[in-house]
């Protein structure tokens, strides 16, 4: 099997192709974000909340129980022809794998039903059922992301994004619109469409598929990898997850429902970009040589600036246009509490997600999982402390404290402890060249915002403007092309500031 540049470079030999990764995975996201705003509107805040549960739960479980066997595959295969890399003659890592999903699908599933009930009562075991569904379909479509990004091909896990995005929306608003208006149909709606996804796309992962599954894991990786994985995975879920389990207990599922409503006009997006250019470049920081190795360090680089310039961009864009964003998404939400929460949640989101795709991959190439959990383990337990204490006496906003301050603290935490065997190239004035095309382009759209009017027109103005201008201020301070972007997000090549 060819190494993960040459697979990738023959899967996807255009700018077009590419393009097509990101997009799909921004239409799979820019769904999920619109069922996320229209929902309460059909269903009710109550029954919205509990809605949000299901996701929560069920996202915790599954990824806790399984995110670590997809991490160890794709990290395995993208470096098994490295010639810097070691391995041994144990079992076949896709089998030895593989075999584990059946168990991880038990363990997730007893566990929800062991957690279901006590986080929602009196749903008369329909909570419960919608969670355990949710688990078995999103393991199967997960498994289904991972053999993709292990072969290279990038190109079809946007066209299975672009598909599941599409019938998500479809299958959710058709099921409370021509079901029953209730988290229920919500959820189930949901779960079909990733099960339909998954089977659709199966017959396609087959090629080269047995040599991804006889590729041999590398001694110890369990011990060094998995395990801490899942640690981190459970740890990670205390900061912006777990907040709402706390709110359904102080609160109940209509503060829940308020909570999870701003967060997704706060969070979403910035994870729906954050997350779409993950995609593309996951497989290549897997793929390094060694700590000192140029290449691997220009790589890390590149994704580091090309998170920034679309994380800074997302960001700044919703905290200048909260109030028009607010009103549009949101006119029946109380708007100061609204407009409170946004910036803390955006704010947050940003840095929890260069934390999770720069620096946490770092740990997973280099197999030094455990350093990160030292101090992330202390950060992660004080924020779902910090979140127990501020909501009985501030409500979303005090989850929403806790929150910013947790995604920072663990981005610290991350970016002190892998220089210690991954000293990182900080492209300061490319940073700073970001940084003041954001606040240049946060100045424009909120002027272009503030006028009376309805509040799509608002928003509709304040967003031209500000893209326009975030692209013209990067264009001009760093030399930013859009075009090169797209095709490879992690080389920065020709970036005014980049190398300095």
């Amino acid at each position: 099997m060819a190494d993960m540049q040459n697979s990738t470079q023959t899967d996807s030999p255009t700018r077009f192709g590419h393009a097509l990764s990101i997009v799909g995975t921004l239409v799979s996201r820019l769904a999920m974000l619109a069922v996320l705003i229209l929902l309460p509107k059909d269903i009710g805040l109550s029954d919205y909340g509990i809605f949000a549960l299901v996701i929560t739960l069920g996202e915790i479980i599954e990824m806790t129980g399984s995110n670590w066997y997809r991490l160890l595959l794709v990290r395995q295969t993208v470096n098994a022809n490295n010639p810097h890399s070691s391995t041994s003659d144990e079992a076949p890592a896709g089998f030895t794998l593989l075999s584990l999903v059946g168990l991880a699908l038990v363990v997730s599933l007893v566990a929800s039903a062991i957690f279901s009930p006590i986080v929602m009562k009196g749903t008369n075991g329909a909570f419960s059922a919608a969670v355990a569904c949710y688990i078995v379909a999103f393991v199967s479509f997960r498994l289904l992301i991972s053999l993709l990004q292990a072969q290279g091909r990038q190109n079809l896990i946007g066209g299975v994004e672009l598909l599941r995005g599409i019938l998500m929306l479809t299958f959710v608003m058709g099921a409370v619109k021509f079901g029953e208006a209730n988290f229920l149909f919500a959820s189930f709606g949901l779960i079909l469409a990733t099960i339909v996804t998954t089977v659709v796309v199966f017959p396609f992962i087959r090629k080269g598929l047995r040599e991804i599954l006889m590729q041999r894991l590398e001694a110890g990786s369990f011990k060094a990898i998995g395990i801490p994985i899942i640690i981190a995975t459970v740890l990670t879920y205390q900061i912006g997850w777990l907040d709402r389990v706390v709110i359904q207990h102080w609160l109940g599922p209509e503060s829940v429902g308020l909570y999870v409503a701003v967060m997704a006009i706060a969070r979403q997006p910035v994870d729906l970009f954050l997350n779409a250019l993950n995609s593309q470049t996951f497989p290549i920081l897997m793929t390094r040589n060694d700590s000192s190795d140029e290449a691997a360090s220009r790589r890390m680089t590149g994704v580091l600036l090309s998170l920034c310039i679309i994380g800074f961009g997302v960001a700044a864009a919703i905290i200048s246009l909260s109030d028009a964003l607010v009103q549009f998404a949101l006119p029946a939400f109380e708007r100061p509490t609204a407009l409170s929460i946004v910036p803390l949640v955006s704010l947050g989101s940003l840095a929890l997600g260069i934390k999770h795709f720069v620096f946490d991959n770092i740990f997973h190439a280099y197999g030094r999982n455990w350093i990160m959990l030292r101090w992330f383990a202390v950060v992660a337990c004080g924020t779902l402390i910090l979140s127990m204490l501020l909501v009985p006496r501030f409500g979303p906003i005090g989850a929403a404290i806790a929150f910013a301050s947790g995604s920072f603290g663990g981005l610290a935490s991350s970016i002190i402890l892998s220089h210690r065997f991954c000293p990182m190239h900080w492209p300061v004035q490319a940073l700073l060249g970001v940084f003041a095309s954001a606040v240049l382009a946060s100045l424009a759209g909120w002027s272009c915002s503030s006028f009376d009017a309805a509040p799509w027109i608002r928003l509709g103005a304040g967003s031209a403007t500000f893209g326009l201008t975030y692209l013209a201020a990067l264009t001009v301070i760093l030399n930013f092309r859009i075009g090169a972007f797209l095709s490879a997000p992690w080389n920065i090549d020709g970036l005014r500031g980049a190398a300095s």
